[in-house]
């Protein structure tokens, strides 16, 4: 989220592989392949998996309306099908989660709407694409 916000208000944002960045990824999915990343994901807390799900939802729904091109939109929208889909055959206990999302959605729609926006979306993929 704090990138998307700093790249959109227009500020750089860089890559440096030199650098050392450490990060909980208690909430990541850690696997190659779905039998892994059940396996891996019955391990965590359920209250983990509700954070990252919930959080995860409404970051797609406050930057959903910017302008990205097609193939971003595609590849998001395949992946939010495929993210209620192992929900709803392996992690039923998250469906809570979107009566959650339901009720926050006009937070979520001012925040989208107080965002500064200075930069273009797609000049954003294109240097992501470099």
């Amino acid at each position: 989220d704090l990138s998307y916000r700093l790249q959109l208000a227009g500020w750089p944002i860089k890559f440096i592989p030199s650098a050392h960045i450490y990060h909980d990824r208690t909430a990541s999915q850690v696997g190659k392949g779905w039998r892994q990343i059940i396996r891996n994901r019955k391990n965590k807390s359920r209250q983990v998996n509700r954070w990252s799900f919930l959080n995860h939802w409404i970051l797609v729904l406050k930057y959903s309306k910017l302008d990205y091109s097609g193939k971003v939109k595609w590849r998001t929208g395949k992946y939010q099908l495929m993210s209620l889909l192992f929900v709803l055959f392996f992690e039923t206990y998250l469906i809570k989660e979107l009566g959650t999302l339901w009720r926050v959605r006009r937070e979520i729609k001012e925040r989208r709407q107080s965002l500064r926006i200075v930069s273009n979306p797609n000049n954003i993929e294109k240097m992501m694409n470099k």
